[in-house]
């Protein structure tokens, strides 16, 4: 009984799967420059200020724990460590971000990849 089972389960997973290669195959990129600007850019245009939002979220959410709890030394510390934790991730996400830019400038020699700020609904 199993081995029927794993045996159409083998049959219709290389049935779909021949019938998808041609998609998959026509997908294909043929220029690293195109991948870069087509498909990565529009994702780290995103990514980059949410992380950033994120580690100073974090920064302050330490500020606060660590003034609000401020009679108590243990839970001091667990804010003094978010708060550090979120300068030292701020500092790593623009480091990186500035020697993605170096990067893309010198080897193809474009201009940086600065992500819009979204502004709001106006």
């Amino acid at each position: 009984m199993k081995k029927q089972i794993k045996t159409k389960a083998a049959f219709f997973l290389s049935f779909f799967s021949t019938l998808l290669f041609p998609l998959v195959s026509f997908a294909a990129v043929n220029d690293f420059k195109y991948l870069l600007e087509n498909r990565l850019r529009p994702i780290l245009d995103q990514a980059v200020p949410l992380l950033i939002a994120a580690a100073v979220i974090i920064f302050f959410w330490g500020v606060l724990n660590f003034v609000r709890e401020a009679d108590q030394p243990d839970k001091r510390a667990e804010g003094r460590k978010f708060m550090v934790f979120g300068i030292i991730s701020i500092f790593v996400i623009l480091s990186v971000w500035g020697l993605v830019n170096l990067v893309i400038m010198t080897v193809f020699g474009g201009e940086t990849i600065v992500p819009e700020v979204p502004v709001g609904p106006f």
